[in-house]
């Protein structure tokens, strides 16, 4: 793990894994710079995904892998995303069309409730007013023509419901992250607890992880040299400039147990045990997880 590995060695990641530089090269961590080639053009994949899936002897169980040989990866991945964005671009504009139909039947109603529209020859009989003759006495009395009236009404304005607002959730990614070797673990600075491979050495790993031998050996509680085949080390991620973090032990939780009490237990500042493995002082630490033990004072240049 942690290394450069040929997909084609019948080592256990997916044969579709490459990196963006190399469709024939992976890296063996969860990293960005993977690439599923099984997709084209070649997609990136979460770093969950890859921990759990493509980096894992599970990784024929991936969807895309199990994909008929004899079906284009166009045609089915590329398809499926072009009528999922006609389906939701469709419900869209119909939603937006029954919108401004209700609201303009709305505005319609509104209007007429509150006479602000009034239709010629509305209350009017067919003929018009005519005069009404009137005798007394046998004398005509001049006729009387009815006035109309018209009666004026207040416009009582209602108040506008506007349309409702909808509030999107915004999800926060918790920190109760299983820390596993080879997963990177930290927050401004990360780090990864690697199991030495045979061929392995500090050049090499520093090279594939962004980082320089002078800093590997100052991160590292105790480092013994030459590097042997199954032992652990610290590497900091992309990090050349380690100067004012303390060095670190690698420590596997043997029980569960909350983070704060593990601390006390190894005779460790738990805000710092706490800071550099991002976790919570109530967090529960699981049976088999990995967890970085500082061990040195902080040093400077």
């Amino acid at each position: 793990m942690g290394k450069l590995a040929i997909n084609a060695n019948g080592s256990d990641v997916c044969s579709y894994l490459g990196s963006q530089e190399d469709p024939e090269t992976a890296l063996w961590y969860p990293s960005l710079n993977n690439r599923c080639y099984r997709s084209q053009p070649a997609a990136s994949i979460k770093l969950d995904y890859q921990r759990t899936r493509c980096l894992t002897t599970s990784y024929s169980e991936c969807t895309v892998c199990q994909r008929g040989d004899g079906l284009p990866p166009t045609q089915d991945i590329g398809e499926y995303r072009r009528r999922s964005l006609n389906n939701i671009s469709s419900r869209v504009h119909l939603w937006m069309i029954l919108g401004v139909i209700v609201i303009i039947g709305l505005l319609i109603w509104q209007s007429l409730s509150v006479g602000l529209f009034r239709f010629k020859g509305w209350g009017n009989s067919p003929g018009g007013a005519k005069p009404i003759a009137l005798t007394e006495n046998g004398r005509l009395i001049p006729s009387i023509v009815p006035t109309l009236v018209q009666r004026t009404s207040t416009a009582t304005m209602v108040p506008f419901s506007p349309s409702p607002t909808w509030t999107v959730a915004t999800f926060m990614p918790t920190r109760n992250v299983f820390h596993a070797l080879e997963t990177p673990i930290g927050i401004t600075t990360q780090f990864v607890i690697h199991r030495v491979q045979l061929g392995e050495s500090l050049t090499l790993l520093s090279t594939q992880f962004g980082t320089t031998v002078g800093a590997i050996q100052q991160v590292n509680f105790n480092i013994k040299f030459p590097l042997l085949v199954d032992s652990l080390i610290i590497i900091p991620i992309n990090q050349t400039d380690v100067s004012g973090l303390p060095s670190f032990e690698a420590y596997m939780v043997e029980k569960d147990m909350p983070a704060e009490e593990l601390a006390k237990q190894l005779s460790v500042n738990p805000s710092l045990f706490e800071v550099y493995n991002d976790i919570k002082a109530n967090q529960v630490l699981k049976n088999g997880e990995w967890v970085l033990v500082p061990r040195s004072p902080v040093t400077t240049k």
